[in-house]
C-alpha cells in the first residue's frame, strides 16, 4: 500500500468515526480519494455531492459534481448570489477543462498530510458545510 493510499483510508476511518460521534447527519460511501454524499455507491455519472481528499495537493474538496447536464449548470450559475448567500460562504463555479461537459460547484480546503489531528480538526469543520451542501443544492436538484 503506498503512502497515499494508506492516508486516505486513515482519513475515511477517522470521517466515518466522527459523524457516528456527531449523530450520523449524513452518510458517505467512498472509493480512493473521493466519496459520494448520502449514496450507497460512488457513481460519478449523475448529480452528486461529493467530497475529494487530495493527499498530494494537501486539499480537501467539498462539491456539487454535475455530470452531463449544462443546462442544470446554468441555472444553478444564474443564481449564484443566492445560493452563496444560502451556503453563507462564496464557492468556485468549474468548467471541467478535462470532462467536457462536467461542472463543479466547490469549496476547497488545505490541509497538513500525515497529521491524525488535523484530519479531525477538517472533518469537524466540513461537516457543517457539507450540510449546508445538501440542504441548499437539494432545493435545485435531486442528489
Amino acid at each position: 500500500m503506498t503512502n497515499a493510499e494508506n492516508e486516505r483510508k486513515t482519513f475515511w476511518k477517522i470521517f466515518h468515526d466522527v459523524l457516528k460521534e456527531t449523530g450520523n447527519p449524513f452518510m458517505f460511501t467512498e472509493n480512493k480519494y473521493w466519496a459520494c454524499i448520502n449514496s450507497n455507491d460512488s457513481n460519478w455519472h449523475r448529480t452528486i455531492i461529493a467530497m475529494d481528499f487530495l493527499v498530494q495537493k494537501e486539499i480537501f474538496r467539498i462539491n456539487l459534481y454535475i455530470n452531463n447536464d449544462i443546462e442544470l449548470f446554468d441555472m444553478l450559475l444564474s443564481r449564484k448570489e443566492e445560493i452563496e448567500k444560502l451556503l453563507g460562504f462564496e464557492v468556485k463555479w468549474v468548467f471541467s477543462e478535462k470532462k467536457g461537459n462536467a461542472r463543479r460547484i466547490k469549496l476547497e480546503q488545505s490541509f497538513i498530510k500525515n497529521n491524525n489531528i488535523e484530519y479531525k480538526k477538517l472533518i469537524v469543520k466540513s461537516i457543517s458545510i457539507i450540510n449546508n451542501f445538501v440542504k441548499v443544492f437539494s432545493k435545485y436538484t435531486i442528489i
